[in-house]
């Protein structure tokens, strides 16, 4: 058996710092692309909030929603029916909408933002601690309606990843309302 010399250990010892060095570096990559991710992400979050503060767009909508849930939940039972909003219209700003258009857009928005949420685009902690309780009892209010739409119009995926963020995010007595 041939002898190990110097330069066969020096060899071995270059190469194993080689790969410590390469190692080394893959992983600070990684962490580094992971904190850029979560920044990323926190800043989309944030974003998205302020948008709700600042876009006229999207404040009006929210009116408009209020409206309507004032207009069906008034002394009503909840959640409401779908005979409660098909051919409902409101009066808002002196403009007559269509209830259905409202929760559509509405709904559509927070589909969109549970997307966001679930493919990371969006921070889940920073949206749940500033939307829980809306997103939550809005679902709770228009559950049923949104569950006949699903069976009258045979669209059994409408708005389920809202809905699947909702269960997740209910807390206590809001589980029975959903």
């Amino acid at each position: 058996m041939d002898r190990i010399t110097w330069l066969d250990w020096a060899s071995f010892i270059l190469n194993a710092l080689v790969f410590i060095v390469i190692l080394g570096s893959a992983i600070i990559a990684l962490v580094t692309l992971d904190h850029a991710n979560k920044r990323a992400r926190r800043s989309a979050s944030f974003d998205h909030i302020a948008q709700q503060t600042r876009d006229r767009e999207l404040i009006e909508m929210f009116e408009e929603f209020r409206v309507v849930r004032r207009k069906v939940t008034d002394g009503k039972e909840n959640p409401v029916s779908i005979d409660d909003i098909e051919g409902l219209i409101i009066d808002h700003h002196r403009r007559a909408l269509s209830a259905e258009d409202i929760i559509k857009k509405v709904f559509n928005y927070y589909e969109a933002t549970a997307v966001g949420i679930r493919e990371g685009a969006l921070e889940e902690q920073i949206i749940k601690g500033w939307w829980r309780t809306s997103f939550v009892l809005d679902w709770a209010d228009f559950s049923e309606y949104v569950r006949q739409r699903r069976k009258r119009y045979g669209i059994p995926k409408l708005f389920c990843e809202y809905e699947a963020l909702v269960q997740k995010w209910a807390e206590g007595a809001e589980r029975e309302m959903i």
